[in-house]
């Protein structure tokens, strides 16, 4: 079994940029909020192939995965915090026990 160590340090690095990339998400999803196209802004002809309704269903479509895709970063940055956290309160545990060991050796 190979053995491995979980840095908390390298954890929050993650969840920083996890958040990081959330805030870019929901930038994005602002900022094309409410850029609907109307029924005119292409003319005559894009009134007649209804180019403005596809126009804003995928307008839509992006806008809307935008939001999912923030919140589920927001998420993975939560859940990965709660992870650090475990593996911090781990390791005080640990240096407790070798300071306790060393404490008894008289070191």
């Amino acid at each position: 079994m190979t053995d491995y160590h979980v840095v908390p340090a390298a954890l929050r690095n993650a969840v920083t940029k996890l958040d990081e990339a959330a805030g870019h998400w929901g930038s994005a999803h602002g900022a094309i909020r409410d850029h609907y196209m109307g029924q005119d802004t292409l003319g005559l002809l894009g009134r007649l192939k209804n180019t403005h309704e596809a126009y804003n269903r995928a307008l839509d479509t992006v806008q809307n995965r935008l939001g999912e895709g923030s919140q589920r970063l927001t998420d993975a940055g939560s859940t990965l915090n709660e992870v650090a956290k475990h593996y911090e309160s781990v390791d005080a545990d640990e240096y407790r026990k070798f300071n306790y060991i060393d404490e008894k050796l008289g070191r």
